[in-house]
C-alpha cells in the first residue's frame, strides 16, 4: 500500500534543496552547468567579500583603528564590483541555454500547433526562456550567499 505523502505549503517546499527548475535543468540540458558554474563562483565571492566587510566594520568600530577602514574599503569596492559583473556575465553565459529552451519549445509548438493556442505558447517561448537567463544571473549568487554567509 502506497503511502499518502503530505501537502506542504509552497512556502516550505524548497526549503533545504534547490527549487524544481534548477533540477529540471540540470537533468535535461548540459548548457545550464556553465552559467551555474559561474553564478556560484561569483556567489561564493560575495560572500567572501561579504564576510570581510562585517568583520573589518565589526573591528573597526570596537577598535577604532585606521587600518580596519582599508579592509572594510576593500570589502565595499569588492562586492560592489561582483554585484556589477555577476548578473551581465551570468545573463551571458546562459545564451547557449536560452537558445537551446527556445527551439526545444518552437519544435513542440510545430509538433503539436493545433492542441495548444498560440498565443500562450509564443508567451512561453519568447518570455520564459528569457527569464531562465534572469533567474540563474539572479537567483543563484543569492542562493550561494545565503547558504555561504551563516558559517
Amino acid at each position: 500500500m502506497r503511502q499518502r505523502r503530505s501537502i506542504r505549503s509552497p512556502r516550505h517546499a524548497t526549503q533545504g534543496r534547490p527549487p524544481a527548475l534548477l533540477g529540471r535543468l540540470l537533468r535535461s540540458n548540459q548548457a545550464v552547468r556553465r552559467p551555474l558554474v559561474i553564478a556560484s563562483v561569483l556567489g561564493a565571492l560575495s560572500t567572501v567579500a561579504l564576510i570581510l566587510q562585517a568583520v573589518s566594520l565589526a573591528k573597526y568600530i570596537a577598535t577604532w583603528q585606521p587600518g580596519y577602514l582599508a579592509w572594510l574599503t576593500l570589502g565595499i569596492s569588492s562586492r560592489a564590483v561582483l554585484s556589477f559583473i555577476s548578473e551581465p556575465l551570468t545573463f551571458l553565459s546562459s545564451a547557449p541555454l536560452r537558445r537551446d529552451l527556445r527551439s526545444r519549445a518552437l519544435r513542440a509548438l510545430q509538433r503539436d500547433a493545433h492542441a495548444r493556442p498560440v498565443d500562450s505558447s509564443l508567451r512561453l517561448v519568447t518570455v520564459g526562456a528569457s527569464s531562465v537567463g534572469d533567474f540563474l544571473a539572479t537567483y543563484v549568487p543569492a542562493l550561494v550567499v545565503s547558504l555561504l554567509a551563516p558559517l
